[in-house]
């Protein structure tokens, strides 16, 4: 049973659809597509129709995605949402409204959306997406059926992908991308993103990698495509030992300009790495980038273990840090210094 069958059956636990749910963890986005697939589609989520297809490219006339505008989202936008809720369906028997980043809603916002989880109008239901709910009101907990998404294991993925008749080498690679990363492994399972051709891709992306400047890579760091965005992370941090100062803050500055998401996904695959680095040799088993052992050993015999251990404690801090709202711009900074030794 994957993640989105879990949550269709506690959805259902009393035989009836709640008209707000709030679904916690990582993964959430692919995770209320599928959900909004299986509840919208005519004939269950089928993912070939019209209205499945409309649904995928987020352009249905009935659902909508609430996106934050700049830091939050905004008190304009919640109400613009409550006048749009007042109006019938166009083709589906019920509207959506998904909340991408609910604990990215502004205080105002917030107490405004109260009001509609208190009196929704029939045929409409709210989806509310969060990765942590420590920053959403009590208030609204309180109006929601709360779903967690719970991680796909590592043997599901690769099921998955043998299933396709993706090659061994092919799956090795999948893993270094998705494994331990439960919204990519999503993403994988429901085949929205696992490609055929993902060696092809690789080699590919690997070699405009190596060949962009610091603006191209950033860009990509911010990107939907999995291959292009672990490529341009592998390749910043191949750079950075024969990276001189003045670079490594200029590349502090640019990845301190990225979105939350792409910049903790920087971090979190930057960690894996090094991660593997401290365990290569030892227990190549266990190491999330089993596509890359050689480069892996080439790197760790240059290194030191005083210099992987400070390195892995640096990325593991950078996540608090930045939750407490420290400058991010110099947490980027002190962390690549760090990382180049």
């Amino acid at each position: 049973m994957d993640a989105i069958d879990a949550l269709w059956g506690e959805a259902f636990a009393e035989d009836r659809l709640a008209q707000a749910y709030l679904i916690v963890g990582e993964g959430t986005r692919e995770i209320a597509q599928s959900f909004l697939l299986r509840l919208l589609c005519p004939d269950g989520g089928c993912r070939g129709c019209a209205a499945c297809q409309r649904m995928l490219n987020e352009n249905h006339p009935d659902v909508r995605w609430i996106e934050r505008s700049g830091a939050k989202i905004s008190i304009d936008q919640v109400r613009e949402l409550q006048q749009d809720a007042r109006y019938r369906p166009l083709e589906a028997p019920q509207k959506a409204y998904v909340l991408a980043e609910a604990e990215a809603m502004s205080r105002e916002a917030a107490n405004s959306l109260l009001k509609l989880l208190e009196d929704p109008p029939p045929q409409t239901i709210l989806l509310l997406l969060a990765r942590h709910v420590s920053r959403l009101l009590p208030t609204i907990l309180s109006r929601c059926q709360v779903l967690r998404a719970a991680p796909p294991s590592r043997s599901r993925v690769q099921e998955a992908l043998a299933q396709r008749g993706h090659s061994e080498e092919a799956i090795a690679y999948w893993n270094a991308l998705v494994d331990g990363v439960p919204s990519r492994a999503s993403q994988v399972i429901a085949g929205s993103a696992a490609r055929d051709d993902v060696l092809a891709q690789r080699d590919r992306a690997r070699e405009n990698a190596q060949s962009a400047d610091l603006s191209s890579l950033i860009e990509q760091l911010e990107g939907d495509d999995l291959i292009e965005v672990h490529e341009a992370t592998r390749e910043l941090l191949r750079r950075l030992p024969r990276q001189p100062a003045h670079e490594i803050l200029e590349t502090a500055q640019a990845l301190s300009k990225l979105g939350e998401a792409a910049l903790e996904a920087f971090v979190r695959d930057a960690l894996r790495w090094y991660r593997d680095l401290a365990m290569v040799g030892a227990f190549d088993a266990h190491l999330f980038h089993r596509d890359a052992r050689d480069e892996l050993r080439a790197q760790r015999a240059t290194l030191s273990d005083a210099h992987i251990k400070t390195s892995i404690e640096a990325l593991a801090n950078v996540p608090r840090l930045l939750q407490a709202n420290a400058n991010a711009r110099l947490t980027m900074e002190s962390l690549l210094f760090t990382l180049r030794g």
